[in-house]
């Protein structure tokens, strides 16, 4: 029973241990960034919203940002769709 136990904690921190929670608080710095994925672009004001927008990437399981560039988003690239 006790290993039972044990082991079933260990499910559970490693679970529920993968969850990050994504923190949004940002300066409102303009710094224009272009977060490039596989399948389009994620715009950002600055780098923190940029990793913000990346994390919500990770979580809803979206391709992840392969590149950064600095500067605006090019206009022909398809922008990754807002979560």
């Amino acid at each position: 029973m006790k290993a039972f136990l044990i082991l079933y904690i260990i499910v559970i921190l490693l679970v529920f241990g993968k969850a990050q929670l994504c923190n949004p608080t940002c300066t409102r710095e303009m710094n224009p960034h272009c977060g490039v994925t596989a399948e389009c672009h994620v715009p950002a004001a600055n780098l923190c919203l940029l990793r913000y927008k990346a994390c919500i990437l990770d979580q809803h399981h979206m391709s992840p940002i392969i590149n950064v560039l600095p500067g605006h988003c090019p206009n022909n690239w398809p922008i990754c769709p807002e979560i």
